[in-house]
């Protein structure tokens, strides 16, 4: 075998996100034969439409009068310093009802340059936002080591709603130089260039250090997964869809004009 090209159709989504898909040997191609082989992504293309506020960043924890801590879901979407705004004080207020204190939460945006912070207003008492699974800190600008107790609480930097930097695309393959931290080893970093709504798209490099390695002689399957910059699961929407080609070549091959 010369060269071998593996592609989305080879293989399964995992998800109903499509953010992770196998190739397993029983597919089209037999993955037990790219052992001994170098494997490279040769092509990527996905839309990027992943809301910055979804099911892993959309958390607000927060308590008041340094009571027990409460936890405000925001709705997932793609929001402006505005939009945010008005978002958190909706969430705040609700929980705050819920919890029996019925306070009502004002959300200023500070749209002048450079600013473009943030400022959580209690109508009485304190209130203090805490750290806590799939929380929004960073995306609202507040510092996670200067979590202040006051009756309104100024941002410590600009919001950050632009979405994931990065694109990681994590697998059982052997690996370069980093790992996310959270599950598996990155197999391919994509810089995300393209606004949110725009498709990005890769096109690899046929550069040796773009390839890894398979030597795994009981390799049945290739996993592949879409991971934000934070380390979690980069999950498109149902309607969306991604796409992507794999480059198979011998080591003992390694100059790509003789393929073919």
């Amino acid at each position: 075998m010369e060269y071998l090209y593996l592609r989305t159709q080879d293989s399964q989504a995992d998800n109903p996100w499509n953010a992770s898909w196998s190739i397993r040997s029983s597919y089209a191609q037999n993955v037990q034969d790219i052992v001994g082989y170098r494997i490279a992504l040769f092509s990527f293309e996905a839309p990027n439409i992943v809301y910055p506020i979804n099911q892993y960043a959309d958390k607000i924890y927060f308590n008041e009068d340094s009571g027990a801590t409460l936890a405000a879901t925001l709705t997932t979407n793609y929001y402006n310093g505005t939009t945010l705004a008005t978002e958190i004080a909706t969430q705040l207020t609700a929980v705050s009802a819920a919890s029996g204190l019925t306070r009502t939460y004002t959300v200023t945006y500070d749209a002048v340059a450079p600013a473009y912070t943030l400022v959580i207003t209690s109508s009485a008492g304190t209130v203090q936002l805490e750290e806590g699974d799939y929380d929004i800190l960073d995306e609202m600008g507040y510092d996670r080591l200067s979590l202040l107790t006051a009756i309104a609480l100024s941002g410590d930097a600009p919001i950050n709603v632009s979405g994931t930097k990065t694109v990681s695309i994590v697998s059982n393959l052997a690996t370069h130089s980093y790992t996310t931290g959270v599950s598996r080893n990155v197999f391919t970093r994509i810089p995300v260039t393209v606004n949110f709504g725009e498709v990005l798209f890769y096109k690899g490099y046929d550069d040796p250090e773009n390839y890894v390695f398979v030597a795994n002689n009981q390799l049945d399957e290739i996993f592949m997964q879409l991971q934000d910059d934070k380390g979690y699961p980069w999950a498109l929407p149902n309607t969306a869809h991604a796409t992507y080609t794999l480059h198979v070549k011998p080591v003992r091959n390694e100059n790509p004009h003789s393929l073919r």
